[in-house]
C-alpha cells in the first residue's frame, strides 16, 4: 500500500485561488486590499506555507485589528448612527476613544453591542458586522493573544488546529471590509 499524501485543502495557494475567483482573475489580495494590509496578507500566507499555521493566523490578526479601526473611524460619520451617547461626546472624541481602544469593544460596538468608553455608553443603531463575523474576529483577536502572549500546550493545539480556517475566514472578513471601506 502506498501512502499517498492528502491534498493540503488550507495552504496559501488554495485559499489565495478561493479569494481570488471571489475577486475576479485581475486582481491579487495583496492589490485589493492595498497598501495598509498588503504586507500582512503577503507575510501570513508566507508563514502559514512554511506550517505555523499560528503565527500567520496572529499576522492576519494584526491587519484585522488595523482594519478595523481604519472601517471604524470611517463607518462612524456623525452621531445620528448612535442610539446611545451618554457623554454626548463630539464623534471626533467617539472616534478617537474607538480606534485608541481595544479591539474586543470596537468589535462589540461595530456589532450593536453597548460598550463602555470613559465611563460613558455607546451603542449604534444598527450593526455593522454580523454575529458570525463578530466571532470570527473574535476567535482570531484571542487566539493572537493567547498564542502570542503566552498558552499552555492543550490550547496551543486548539489553535493550530482551528487556525487554518480562520485564517481563511479572516482573508474574507479582510477583503470585505475593505470592500466596504472603498464604497463609503
Amino acid at each position: 500500500m502506498t501512502n499517498i499524501p492528502e491534498p493540503n485543502y488550507y495552504s496559501s495557494a488554495v485559499i489565495r485561488a478561493r479569494l481570488e475567483k471571489r475577486l475576479g482573475a485581475a486582481q491579487s489580495i495583496e492589490d485589493y486590499v492595498g497598501d495598509n494590509y498588503a504586507k500582512d496578507v503577503t507575510e501570513c500566507f508566507n508563514i502559514l506555507d512554511i506550517d505555523y499555521p499560528v503565527t500567520a493566523a496572529g499576522i492576519l490578526g494584526r491587519a484585522l485589528e488595523n482594519c478595523t479601526k481604519e472601517y471604524c473611524e470611517r463607518k462612524i460619520s456623525n452621531k445620528r448612527k448612535l442610539s446611545v451617547n451618554t457623554a454626548s461626546w463630539p464623534i471626533s472624541n467617539i472616534r478617537r476613544v474607538l480606534v485608541e481602544g481595544n479591539q474586543k469593544d470596537r468589535l462589540s460596538f461595530l456589532n450593536q453591542q453597548e460598550v463602555t468608553k470613559n465611563g460613558h455608553k455607546l451603542k449604534l443603531k444598527k450593526k455593522y458586522i454580523t454575529d458570525a463575523v463578530y466571532t470570527y474576529l473574535i476567535d482570531i483577536k484571542n487566539l493572537r493573544n493567547d498564542a502570542f502572549h503566552g498558552c499552555d500546550d492543550e490550547k496551543y493545539l486548539e489553535w493550530e488546529s482551528r487556525s487554518y480556517i480562520l485564517i481563511e475566514l479572516g482573508m474574507n472578513c479582510l477583503v470585505s471590509l475593505v470592500k466596504e471601506m472603498n464604497d463609503i
